[in-house]
């Protein structure tokens, strides 16, 4: 994206939106003035999106888990809207979410809320990755390969509850560690058969 400013004299100040615009562009700025005419063009990168707050529970577009993680910088704490309570589940439909930096996920004081991997694993870890999911509900679903979560990096679990329908042909398994990868359990994680 390419955004054009043409300023008058040095005295212009110009302000322009970039409301919901995630990604690199490059601003030009031309002027003109007794002097002569002058160019100056730089990349500029904008994060306009709330990575911090999911409010959707759609498998893409702004607002969705999948976005968020995709937008957010190592290291950020991501929390689910309160307008959850009344949702019953993010299904993510796609393949499972990547998760290749270091990442925190929790969902505080919502017991309705769960996380659905409708063709397999909810998220696929990389060795560059970290997740830690506090108080989260993985709904879990079918996998050859596994089920839940795929770890290939660090994933940290805390209050975690994986939920299996009874009715779920189960093959691969709920939570797959490549090797090399380190999985940690803090006070309960649960596998439950609804």
């Amino acid at each position: 994206m390419n955004v054009t400013i043409l300023a008058g004299n040095n005295t212009n100040n110009i302000a322009t939106s970039f409301e919901n615009y995630n990604g690199t562009f490059n601003l030009e700025v031309r002027a003109t003035n007794v002097c002569g005419e002058g160019t100056y063009s730089i990349p500029i990168v904008i994060n306009t999106c709330n990575c911090a707050v999911i409010s959707k529970t759609t498998d893409g577009g702004l607002g969705s888990l999948r976005n968020a993680v995709s937008c957010a910088n190592a290291q950020d704490t991501m929390v689910f809207d309160s307008t959850f309570l009344s949702q019953q589940f993010i299904q993510i439909t796609g393949n499972p979410i990547s998760i290749s930096k270091d990442l925190l996920i929790k969902l505080d004081n919502n017991d309705t809320l769960q996380i659905e991997g409708i063709n397999g694993a909810v998220f696929d870890i990389t060795p560059a990755g970290s997740l830690t999911l506090k108080r989260a509900k993985i709904k879990v679903g079918q996998g050859l390969e596994t089920r839940g979560i795929i770890n290939g990096g660090n994933l940290d679990l805390e209050n975690v509850i994986f939920n299996e329908p009874n009715t779920l042909n189960t093959v691969g398994p709920v939570i797959l560690n490549k090797q090399g990868s380190v999985m940690t359990v803090r006070d309960k994680v649960k596998l439950k058969k609804e």
